[in-house]
C-alpha cells in the first residue's frame, strides 16, 4: 500500500501574497516601477507601495540644472478574486488615498519646524517632490463595465490593471521552478490597463500614452513619450553610482 504525502490546501493568505508577488513583479519590471510589498495586519489597505520615476516634461524645465526625471508616491491594492471587480473595490481604495492624505497632511503640518536635513523619503508633500500620487487597483479576474464608468469620473489619479496569473505554486512545481531559475521577466501578460483623467491629464499632463504590443512572449503594453517608449528612469545621483 502506498501511502501519499497529504498536500496542504491553498489558503487565502497564499492565494493573496503569491498574487501580490506577481504583481509587484510585473509594476516594478515592466513598468519601471520601484515598488515593494507592505501587505499584513495594519497595512491600512495597501498591498503595493513606492515610487514611480517618470522623464519630466520638458515644458517644465526652465532651467539647464533642473532634474530631468520626478518622482510620484504609488498606492496599489491587489485583488486575486475569482469574479470581476465591481465599484466598490474602487471606492474602497478612494477611501485609502483620502486617508493617507489627511495622514500625509497633518504629519506635513506638524513637521514644519523640523530641521530641513530630516529624511522625507516617505513624505509625499516635500516640497521638493511632486505633490502628486496615484492609486492602482490590479485584478486577477478583471474589471466589471460599472466599475470602468465609476473610475472614469473619479477624482483620485487611478490604474486599474487586469493581469492574470499569479496563482501558488504547488509543492512539486515550486521546486521544479526553483531547480529551472527564476522566469524571465517578459513572460507576464496583461490584458489590459487602462487609466483615468485624473491621472493622464492631471499626473502625468496629457505627455505619456500606453501601447498595446504583441510579442512572441505574449501581449503587453508599453508607455510612450514624444515618440519614444519610456524605459526605467532614475536620479541623477543613482545613475553616478
Amino acid at each position: 500500500m502506498t501511502i501519499f504525502p497529504k498536500l496542504r490546501g491553498r489558503t487565502t493568505l497564499d492565494v493573496g501574497t503569491s498574487f501580490e508577488k506577481h504583481a509587484l513583479r510585473y509594476l516594478n519590471d515592466q513598468l519601471h516601477m520601484d515598488l515593494r510589498r507592505v501587505g499584513g495586519a495594519g497595512d491600512g489597505g495597501i498591498d503595493l507601495r513606492g515610487w514611480w520615476w517618470l522623464p519630466r516634461s520638458t515644458l517644465k524645465k526652465t532651467a539647464p540644472l533642473v532634474e530631468d526625471v520626478r518622482r510620484v508616491r504609488v498606492i496599489a491594492q491587489c485583488k486575486a478574486e475569482k469574479k470581476s471587480l465591481g465599484p466598490r473595490n474602487v471606492r474602497e481604495l478612494e477611501g485609502v488615498m483620502g486617508n493617507l492624505r489627511y495622514r500625509s497632511h497633518t504629519f506635513s503640518s506638524s513637521s514644519l519646524s523640523l530641521s530641513s536635513s530630516s529624511s522625507t523619503s516617505d513624505n509625499p508633500l516635500n516640497p521638493d517632490e511632486d505633490p502628486n500620487d496615484i492609486a492602482i487597483l490590479i485584478s486577477q479576474s478583471g474589471f466589471t463595465k460599472s466599475t470602468m464608468i465609476y473610475s472614469t469620473s473619479s477624482n483620485i489619479p487611478l490604474m486599474l490593471i487586469h493581469l492574470p496569473g499569479g496563482q501558488p505554486a504547488s509543492q512539486s512545481q515550486s521546486d521544479q521552478e526553483a531547480a529551472e531559475g527564476s522566469l524571465e521577466e517578459g513572460e507576464i501578460e496583461v490584458k489590459s490597463l487602462w487609466w483615468n483623467k485624473a491621472l493622464s491629464e492631471g499626473v502625468l499632463g496629457n505627455e505619456i500614452e500606453l501601447r498595446r504590443s504583441i510579442g512572441p512572449k505574449g501581449v503587453g503594453v508599453g508607455l510612450w513619450m514624444g515618440g519614444e517608449k519610456v524605459g526605467r528612469c532614475e536620479p541623477k545621483e543613482e545613475r553616478s553610482e
